[in-house]
């Protein structure tokens, strides 16, 4: 049975600069800080990166792939 691996996260590790948590055969994981105080997690490998807001719920606040923006399109105000 393979080992699991847990990473604690806490709110210190997000700044206003992406910052690498996690590397591991090809996939990032790093942690930043929208303007607006939000925490994210961008994951990240050859192909693209999701977004997930990890004290939000884990939402995944933006997916792209092989260039194509996977998440809903937001309307301009």
């Amino acid at each position: 049975m393979p080992k699991q691996t847990a990473i604690h996260l806490h709110p210190s590790f997000f700044g206003e600069a992406d910052k690498t948590l996690v590397e591991h055969e090809g996939l990032t994981t790093s942690t930043f800080l929208y303007p607006s105080g939000v925490h994210g997690l961008r994951l990240a490998n050859e192909l693209g990166h999701l977004v997930v807001l990890p004290y939000q719920g884990q939402q995944i606040w933006d997916a792209q792939f092989l260039g194509r923006t996977l998440t809903r399109k937001r309307k301009a105000t």
